[in-house]
Formats: C-alpha cells, sequence, structure tokens
C-alpha cells in the first residue's frame, strides 16, 4: 500500500502529480541503475517525501535543495524530532506576544496580521540561525492563503480568526512530525541552500544520479517569492544540456517556449504531455470569477480587508498573473498541460497515459515565440508602461525590443529565427520583435472584450 502524499504545502507543490512522478522516479532509477536522487528546486518536498523505497532505490541518498531560504531552514530542522518541539513552543510564545491583548474581534484581527507580518519580514533574513528561520517560515507557510508564503488568511479553515486557532491548536504538527519520519527511512538526507543553475552544473556529470528540477514556471512571475525571468530560465536550460546525470524538468504549457527550443529542439530532448491537472469548476465569463475558481480562494474578499496596503497590493499581484493565464485562453479546455522534458526516452509512456509531445516548427511558430517574445517584453518593460495607447496604436519601447533581440541571439543557435511569419524576418530585428508583441497583445485585448460583451448577455430558451 502506497503511502500517503505529504510535504510543505505551497502553491505548486505538485500534489496532483507527486503519485505519478512516484512511479517514474523509481521506474527510471531502476532501469538505469541510478541510486541517488536531486531536487534541485525543491519547494515543499513533495517529490522528495513520496520517493518509493527511497532507501533501497536510491542507497546514496536523496538532496534537497531551495533557494528560498526560510523554506530551506524548515525543512533542514525537520531532521529531529526535537526540533518540532521548539518549533511549538516558540510559536505558543508568539501567539502570547501578539495576542495578550487582543479582546474584541477588532483586536483579534489586528494581532492576527501584526504575527504574520513578522513571521514574513523575518522568515528569510539570513542572520537567523536555521531554527529561527524555521519557526517563523511554518507561520508564513500554514497561515497564508493557499499556503503562497506571501499574503495572510486570517481565517484559516473557513472559520473567523481561524488562524488563532489552529496555532494554538499546533495543527501543522503532524505534518512535520510525518516529513521527519520519513526524513528517517532515507539512506541519507542533504539539504542545500543553492541556486539550482550552479547545482545542476555541479552534479551533471553523475551518471548514476536523477535530477528533477520543478523551477519556478515562465510567465508566472508574480506566484513566487522568487521567480525566475527568461534569463534564468535560458541560464537553466544551458546547464541541463550534454549531462550524464538524468534529468526530468516540470513545466505548463504556457511557459514551455524556453525549454521547448533549447532542450527539445536543439538538444533533442524528449517531452510528455501529462493529463491535465488544474480545472476550473466551469468556464467562466469573467478573469475575476476564473481567478476566484481555480484556487478556490474563498476568503480573499474577507481577508482583503483586513489587509496592509502592501498586502493587498501582493494579492492583486497573484490575482493578475492568475488572470493572464485566463485572457491568453488557456482555459478554454477548463485545463492546463503539465509538460515534463528529459534527457531520455520513456519507453512505455503510453501506458502510463501520457502522451508524445508533437510540435511543428512550422505549425506551432507564431503562438510559440509570439506567447515567449510578449513574456519577455512584459518582464522588461516599466510597471505603468502600455503596449497600446488609448485610441488602440502602438506605444512600444523599440529598446526593450532590442534587448529582446540581443537575448535571443545569445541564447538561441537554430534556423528557425530565419523564419518568415507574415512576410517579415521574426524576431531578427527589434520592428519585428515590436510587431510580434503588438500582434500578440491585440488578440488579447480582442478577447477580453469579447468577454466584456457578452458579460451581461442571458441565454435564451
Amino acid at each position: 500500500m502506497e503511502r500517503e502524499i505529504v510535504g510543505i504545502p505551497c502553491v505548486g507543490g505538485k500534489s496532483k502529480l507527486a503519485p505519478f512522478l512516484r512511479e517514474l522516479f523509481f521506474d527510471v532509477a531502476i532501469t538505469h541503475k541510478l541510486d541517488k536522487f536531486l531536487s534541485a528546486c525543491g519547494g515543499g518536498g513533495k517529490c522528495v517525501f513520496n520517493l518509493k523505497a527511497s532507501a533501497n532505490v536510491f542507497k546514496r541518498g536523496v538532496i534537497y535543495n531551495e533557494f528560498e531560504r526560510g523554506l530551506y531552514n524548515l525543512i533542514t530542522s525537520l531532521k529531529s524530532y526535537r526540533n518540532i518541539e521548539i518549533i511549538n513552543s516558540e510559536i505558543k510564545k508568539l501567539l502570547k506576544n501578539h495576542f495578550a491583548d487582543a479582546n474584541t474581534p477588532d483586536e483579534v484581527k489586528n494581532a492576527i496580521l501584526s504575527m504574520f507580518r513578522e513571521a514574513l519580514s523575518k522568515a528569510d533574513k539570513p542572520e537567523l540561525d536555521t531554527l529561527t528561520s524555521a519557526i517563523y517560515e511554518t507561520v508564513v507557510v500554514f497561515g497564508s492563503v493557499q499556503n503562497n508564503r506571501q499574503t495572510c488568511s486570517p481565517n484559516i479553515g473557513g472559520k473567523e480568526n481561524g488562524f488563532y486557532t489552529y496555532f494554538s491548536k499546533l495543527q501543522y504538527e503532524n505534518t512535520l512530525r510525518e516529513l521527519t519520519r520519513r526524513i528517517r527511512d532515507m539512506a541519507s538526507f542533504e539539504t542545500l541552500n543553492d541556486d539550482c543553475v550552479d547545482l545542476v552544473n555541479e552534479h551533471k556529470k553523475d551518471a548514476n544520479l536523477l535530477i528533477y528540477i520543478d523551477p519556478p514556471y515562465f510567465n508566472c512571475v508574480n506566484n513566487y517569492k522568487n521567480a525566475f525571468g527568461f534569463d534564468k530560465h535560458m541560464d537553466l536550460c544551458k546547464a541541463c544540456m550534454n549531462a550524464d546525470a538524468k534529468i526530468i524538468i516540470s513545466m505548463h504549457d504556457a511557459g514551455l517556449a524556453p525549454y521547448l527550443l533549447k532542450l527539445f529542439v536543439e538538444d533533442d530532448w524528449y517531452a510528455y504531455i501529462l493529463p491535465p491537472i488544474i480545472h476550473a469548476s466551469r468556464k467562466s465569463e469573467t478573469t475575476e470569477d476564473a481567478v476566484m475558481e481555480i484556487y478556490k480562494l474563498k476568503d480573499l474578499k474577507t481577508s482583503q480587508e483586513l489587509m496592509h496596503p502592501e498586502e493587498a497590493e501582493d494579492l492583486e499581484k497573484f490575482k493578475k498573473s492568475v488572470s493572464q493565464i485566463v485572457e491568453e485562453g488557456l482555459l478554454d479546455d477548463k485545463s492546463i498541460d503539465e509538460i515534463i522534458f528529459c534527457n531520455f526516452e520513456i519507453p512505455d509512456y503510453q501506458e502510463r497515459g501520457i502522451k508524445n509531445l508533437e510540435y511543428s516548427v512550422e505549425d506551432d511558430l507564431e503562438m510559440i515565440f509570439g506567447k515567449m517574445v510578449y513574456i519577455m517584453y512584459r518582464e522588461k518593460m516599466p510597471k505603468k508602461a502600455k503596449i497600446h495607447d488609448k485610441d488602440g496604436n502602438p506605444c512600444i519601447d523599440i529598446e526593450i525590443c532590442k534587448e529582446i533581440v540581443k537575448d535571443i541571439d545569445e541564447y538561441y543557435d537554430i534556423d528557425i529565427f530565419e523564419k518568415d511569419l507574415e512576410g517579415e524576418t521574426l524576431l531578427k530585428s527589434a520592428e519585428a520583435v515590436a510587431k510580434v508583441v503588438f500582434d500578440f497583445d491585440t488578440r488579447i485585448r480582442n478577447r477580453d472584450s469579447v468577454r466584456k460583451i457578452t458579460k451581461g448577455a442571458k441565454k435564451k430558451d
């Protein structure tokens, strides 16, 4: 009987994919005689703590790496049950300090926000020792909206001021203790707080190593505390090329362009589409509704009024990033496809319920490149800048387009960039990049206009 999927809860934590990945990691390790496992972007550890027969298969041990310092310190602290007892004791002290004078409902709400903000401001500080950081990170992880580690969730469990009840009753403790039990089942467990690109470069020539990489997704910048821009994704791709280790990378269909072109096209990697894992309960008429449905943020409206301006701004950024997924039409089938890139073939992929990625340079050129270049431009443009002016005309910064051309020339060396798109050479000039950005933004604006027009329409009998 397989053990329950466990890990530190967080957005994008691979809860739904973990059962599939557990079987894949096991079979790949047996087939290729791999005896060590490295999770380069460890996150909540769902793929580390749920390895199948870990001690027997990965006899040289397991490495968990996480760049976010607070999360790294929390996982590191779980090597000892004694540390969990200290975490519990110190959280009780935090509750006492913040709630001592909280008697009215408003005072309790303010105390919740005060405790969360203190934890959020301190969890990642490099000067803190491992255990102190882990204490604050426990509050940040379990006390945030959908465990996003950014926005306070006062009403945990749907209960008014449920935050206080949750931490006073130590309701997170069973999760932490289970993770400690699983660490002790491993042959060895090492935790690192390194840059994932540097780590892959360091270990890529180990032929008996399985590396799993779940990077912050391209095109989802606002969902992560430590997001990757285009350059970082490309550096990761370069690090993965010509590796002797077996490597598996997770990505979703909205952000596959850098990996598709650098690894799949240039380096002959394999790519597989997994069953859809993110579903909206129905096709929404409005972006706002879709945001609420996807992430099930049922306490957002009640939480937002309690937020300080900085927290409310973070929440708006989070919602905006999800809105972009909707606006780009990725919810038309009520799902987002998860894709894995591998530097080896999975011979029985059909038996696993996954599909081989079918990609045509000619057929998919406009959408793949259009989306990638559009995202690159949005990353570089000033916050309040526009792509269209009030009359619908382009107002694109040509200097940014020149930077994009330079980035592409630096990272890509394939003839795909000589192809023409609507009579113009794609991505070989700043003017061509500007046209692609404007056309892609126009497509998104037109879809949004249609959505606004149909929003109030009533269905006829």
